[in-house]
């Protein structure tokens, strides 16, 4: 299911992640799992998503890549699957605390038409969707997922925190 060339190079992605904080591999899975439908969560002023279950062999299989690239020690601390639609979004407010660890990333299907930021007081990360990609980012940080464009396609994405 992951790509074989990402399988490869594991050493190589756990050190340009250390020295960058941020690594994005295209073309991540072979297979793009199947989705069953979901829930809306919706909290005013703060988030509208729709949240779906995590496909266990994609949950398995990246578990087990994540955890040779992180620490064999790093556990999932988070783990929701989020579909963003026409109008959907999460904000900062005061109760969103900075999650200090590494936080994955995986787009399913997307067009660029979501923007997921990552910021703290030295630096921000604004990811535009891409289909089949993970990002892996590692710090302390806020984040908010914007949606941009009332034209494109939802953005669905796996979002993973591990301490």
């Amino acid at each position: 299911m992951i790509n074989p060339q990402y399988i490869a190079s594991k050493v190589v992605i756990r050190n340009a992640l250390q020295q960058n904080n941020i690594v994005q591999l295209r073309d991540f899975l072979t297979s793009i799992p199947r989705l069953k439908k979901g829930i809306v969560k919706f909290l005013p002023d703060q988030y509208k998503y729709t949240n779906t279950s995590i496909p266990s062999l994609l949950k398995q299989e990246l578990g087990e890549f994540l955890r040779q690239i992180l620490n064999k020690n790093s556990r999932i601390h988070q783990a929701v699957m989020m579909k963003f639609n026409k109008g959907d979004y999460t904000l900062l407010h005061d109760s969103v605390k900075k999650f200090n660890g590494t936080t994955v990333l995986y787009d399913l299907f997307t067009t660029n038409g979501a923007k997921a930021v990552f910021q703290n007081k030295r630096e921000k990360f604004e990811i535009i969707g891409h289909r089949n990609t993970l990002t892996i980012i590692q710090g302390t940080y806020q984040h908010f997922f914007k949606y941009i464009n009332h034209k494109q396609k939802p953005r669905i994405l796996l979002l993973m925190q591990w301490k």
